[in-house]
């Protein structure tokens, strides 16, 4: 399911091979930072916060350029 959930957010032509594991570790850094930013009670949508995310949820992961 996360192959064809992953795939059909891709256009056709960038489609590409990719981990697994790389993607289970950015659904479940992404859950983790969503969860702690809600309960401190911070903006999501100040500038610093988003960019910090998009480096948060990547952590981990086997190969960045590929998600």
């Amino acid at each position: 399911m996360v192959k064809a959930i992953y795939n059909l957010t891709q256009p056709i032509e960038q489609r590409k091979p990719f981990s697994m594991a790389d993607i289970k570790v950015q659904y479940f850094n992404e859950h983790i930072v969503d969860l702690i930013i809600t309960e401190c009670g911070i903006d999501p949508h100040q500038p610093k916060i988003k960019a910090i995310r998009n480096k948060i949820i990547n952590l981990g992961k086997i190969n960045l350029n590929r998600a």
